[in-house]
């Protein structure tokens, strides 16, 4: 092995201890599983243990993708706790990230700003939190870039096989995430501008490369493409879209949001939007055709809200002049306008999809390796600038010691920025307030019931009393007490943290009052919101 090589292994080696430990650090602050998290464990224990694909509601899952909940299901074989499970695995793929990033960094700006973009990864605030939560973006963000890699090499190394590798990558970065498909377009586009710009010298070669990317493609993800049309009978590349679309026509938390979701429809017997009802929902495309205006309104709001203030808390304005100089402070030859236009039509993607549904900072993490690359980059160029510009005024300076400096101050913004968005967060709703409360509630259930059945807003009691969950309906008393039987709930879920907001109509029962109906068996004030479990009588 060259001794450069060995170099190259021993830094990269170093930068993934560094991702570990900062990631084990920041695991240890995390106490309460995240809200989509019961649903991806259940659904993996179930699928493992011969169940079906049934989640925490008890309900055949047909919105969220397999990939995650099956590693989830195999590690918790090993190690017996589900929630752990969870957190390894993000923990693991958030790690590996830096090794693609690095990789794509070095292909197409050298070794440098490749370590320096691996070292940005490792530290990034925002990758490092995503790697300890109990969602699949890390996973997600790791097949990706993964994939980015492969499929770049396929293009420009004219290697037949690395077409096969990567449709296999993309069926399992679509089997984690379903947006993942528009990147077999993306690279089948590529091909076929390929075979344009050759002549049909390569004809042969790019017609079985664009086969062998669809082929292989089709290999790991049809499985589940059957399973879904054996359910709907319908052919379509994911359920998800048109629910979430619909969930997301008003503000998150909003009472206009808990109404028009988790309302009662006229029966009484289920909730205005059910995710389970596959046939019955109206699709995204005929909402879209039905009121074009209101869709197009919305979108643009989503824009102005995604760059006035989403992209600003995922980087600073600094670190945006960074980029830009990273991205303009060279000229473009034949050869790298090729890699840059690659990276922003990368970028551009997840920029323009995700206002069509809501604009959230964890949704755009996939531009996130991809600004660091241009971080990197800039920083890089503004370190010789600086050093030029001291030589040229004939200051006396170690020429080491910029470099040394600017990445210093970037990696100081790194946690400036981060501070700036972990007081930006809602304490009420989101991670910087654990409802801990929900836990505790739930372990005790544990121990004194079996298997309960519990209606709750959020799914926590549920998951750690083993239980099954049943949405908490926008209601008034007399409707959910009636829902609640119609379910076969035993218990319910009454806190201070948001009932008042969320469910105004069942404040009444945090004065701690039993009914003719419910029977107080459970209650907690050691933590910030005070916590009930009733029991129906």
């Amino acid at each position: 092995m060259k001794k450069e090589t060995k170099y190259e292994i021993i830094v990269l080696f170093i930068l993934l201890a560094l991702a570990l430990l900062i990631r084990i650090f920041i695991f240890q602050t995390q106490k309460v599983i995240e809200t989509d998290g019961p649903y991806y464990a259940e659904l993996g224990k179930n699928l493992i243990s011969g169940h079906g694909y049934m989640d925490i509601e008890g309900n055949l899952n047909l919105l969220l993708t397999p990939l995650y909940p099956v590693l989830i299901g195999l590690l918790s074989l090993i190690i017996k706790n589900l929630e752990l499970s969870a957190r390894l695995i993000s923990i693991t793929f958030g790690v590996l990230l830096v090794i693609p990033v690095y990789l794509i960094a070095k292909k197409f700006h050298g070794k440098k700003i490749g370590y320096l973009s691996a070292l940005f990864i490792a530290l990034y605030p925002p990758l490092v939190y995503i790697s300890t939560i109990t969602y699949t973006d890390s996973l997600y963000l790791f097949l990706l870039f993964t994939s980015l890699y492969i499929g770049w090499l396929a293009l420009t190394e004219n290697k037949i096989k690395l077409y096969l590798i990567l449709g296999l990558m993309l069926g399992l970065s679509y089997l984690t995430r379903p947006e993942a498909v528009f990147y077999v377009l993306f690279f089948s586009v590529l091909i076929f501008l390929k075979f344009i710009k050759t002549l049909k010298v390569n004809m042969k070669q790019v017609i079985s490369g664009l086969i062998l990317l669809i082929f292989s493609f089709l290999i790991i993800s049809s499985p589940y493409l059957i399973f879904l049309h054996e359910h709907t009978g319908k052919w379509s590349l994911s359920q998800k879209t048109d629910v979430v679309f619909k969930f997301r026509e008003n503000a998150l938390y909003s009472p206009e949001y808990e109404k028009a979701n988790f309302g009662l429809s006229a029966d009484g017997k289920s909730l205005n939007l059910s995710p389970y009802d596959a046939t019955a929902k109206q699709s995204m495309l005929s909402v879209i055709l039905s009121d074009p205006a209101s869709v197009i309104k919305k979108y643009a709001k989503n824009i102005y809200i995604e760059n006035s203030q989403t992209i600003p808390s995922l980087f600073p304005f600094i670190f945006i002049v960074i980029i830009a100089i990273g991205i303009f402070s060279s000229s473009w030859d034949k050869e790298n306008y090729k890699k840059e236009l690659f990276l922003i039509i990368l970028s551009l993607y997840p920029l323009l999809l995700y206002p069509l549904f809501w604009v959230e900072e964890r949704y755009l993490l996939p531009i996130t390796p991809i600004f660091i690359i241009w971080l990197a980059k800039g920083s890089l160029e503004l370190s010789n600038w600086a050093k030029k510009t001291l030589n040229n005024l004939s200051v006396k300076i170690n020429n080491k010691i910029i470099p040394i400096l600017i990445i210093s101050l970037v990696l100081i913004a790194f946690l400036i920025g981060n501070l700036i968005i972990t007081s930006s967060l809602n304490p009420k709703y989101e991670k910087s307030d654990q409802a801990i409360e929900h836990k505790e509630a739930g372990l005790w259930l544990k121990e004194n019931a079996q298997n309960p059945v519990v209606m709750s807003r959020k799914p926590w009691v549920s998951f750690y009393s083993e239980g099954k969950f049943v949405m908490l309906p926008y209601a008034d008393y007399n409707e959910t007490i009636n829902y609640a039987r119609y379910n076969n709930v035993e218990y319910l879920v009454i806190d201070e943290r948001y009932i008042p907001a969320l469910r105004p109509q069942l404040t009444f029962l945090l004065n701690e009052e039993n009914t003719k109906d419910l029977e107080l068996v459970y209650k907690n004030v050691n933590y910030k919101y005070k916590i009930l479990i009733y029991k129906l009588k």
